[in-house]
């Protein structure tokens, strides 16, 4: 049964359009749809740990698994980085246009069983999240002081451990 997460919406720091044309082109190809450019940032209270080894992409640093938003399939990106609560859409249309979402609205991300790593959300993993992000969840998005200091190696493989594993 997939896990059905409810997630925030908040905006990037603009970057995906930018950063990940290359990905996108290729996603848009394994799709066989068109993905239009840029993202749609979402936040969850929860930490959700993905594998890896069944993304539909990699591109170095940048996973892509597929996934949906409120039942519209998209694509879900994650990068080295990247906190286990946070997530970044790709769609075939401009979600905040057509969901007619704003930052704050709250979303349901449906992400199936298969991309779950249970093993990567060890209770030492939950642990160290929730005393890294728990309250902080937002903060990815508002400055760049907080995440600068977390990218400490002990810290990052916490966060998101999946990424150190092909």
């Amino acid at each position: 049964m997939p896990l059905l997460l409810r997630a925030e919406v908040t905006s990037g720091h603009g970057w995906a359009s930018q950063m990940r044309a290359g990905d996108v082109a290729k996603l848009s190809a394994i799709n066989g749809e068109k993905l239009i450019d840029g993202s749609l940032n979402l936040i969850s209270n929860s930490p959700v740990w993905l594998n890896a080894r069944s993304a539909i992409y990699r591109n170095g640093s940048q996973i892509f698994w597929r996934a949906s938003l409120e039942r519209m399939p998209v694509v879900l990106n994650r990068w080295a980085s990247c906190p286990a609560h946070v997530f970044e859409i790709f769609a075939t249309v401009h979600l905040r246009s057509a969901l007619g979402l704003r930052d704050g609205n709250i979303v349901h991300l449906e992400i199936a069983d298969e991309i779950i790593s249970l093993s990567d959300a060890s209770l030492l993993n939950r642990v160290v999240w929730n005393f890294v992000w728990k309250y902080r969840e937002k903060q990815i998005y508002r400055d760049g002081i907080y995440p600068s200091l977390l990218r400490s190696r002990f810290v990052r493989g916490y966060t998101w451990r999946s990424m150190q594993r092909p």
